[in-house]
């Protein structure tokens, strides 16, 4: 969470507070983020079509600051299937979310990159969102409940359920670790800053 939230400090400095469609921007990628990690994706059969949509969607996120492709195959339903095949040695699925994955990084970073010359700062403004609205799913203590517990469709799939750290050791068996959790954030706040003024604005 602590390089999270240095980044959208240091990403908030690259495009203008005064601009419409840059709030614009970063609300959408907020709202965007947010529903995202909140969405519930029920799927009957998966099938070498789905997997290769799966895979192209995971690499695309892991693009994007924020956003995990883990996070993106539990949404979709896909995160257990492609766990199995990879332990299974099943390469007929494990081949078509690797050509997914490749196909989604051909596709999606030259998009990010025509955006990123062409709205440079409506770009960084959308960025900075997607990380505001992922900081929920970064919250240490978090109680994994499967699907049919909290009431969704599959019992494949999952929520998180933010606590307070004083309740998450009675709630889930584990420890606290509220020391370590919080020099973590610290230290990945420290390491971020550091790197930005020690490393990159004097190479600037």
């Amino acid at each position: 969470m602590g390089l999270v939230l240095a980044s959208v400090w240091i990403l908030g400095k690259e495009f203008s507070k005064k601009n419409f469609w840059n709030w614009a921007t970063w609300v959408m990628g907020v709202i965007f983020s947010a529903a995202l990690i909140n969405f519930n994706f029920s799927v009957s059969e998966i099938g070498f079509s789905y997997i290769f949509v799966c895979g192209f969607f995971a690499i695309s996120a892991m693009i994007l600051p924020g956003l995990s492709g883990a996070l993106i195959l539990i949404i979709l339903g896909a995160y257990e299937f492609i766990l199995a095949a990879l332990v299974n040695w099943d390469l007929s699925f494990v081949s078509m979310f690797c050509l997914g994955c490749l196909t989604g990084l051909a596709i999606f970073s030259r998009l990010l990159l025509f955006l990123l010359r062409s709205l440079r700062e409506s770009t960084y403004a959308l960025i900075n969102g997607l990380l505001v609205g992922s900081l929920p799913m970064l919250w240490p203590w978090k109680q994994q409940e499967r699907g049919g517990e909290v009431g969704l469709a599959s019992e494949n799939m999952y929520q998180n359920l933010i606590l307070l750290p004083s309740n998450y050791t009675e709630a889930t068996g584990n420890t606290m670790m509220f020391i370590e959790s919080l020099s973590a954030f610290f230290l990945s706040i420290a390491l971020v800053v550091y790197l930005k003024v020690f490393l990159f604005d004097k190479s600037a």
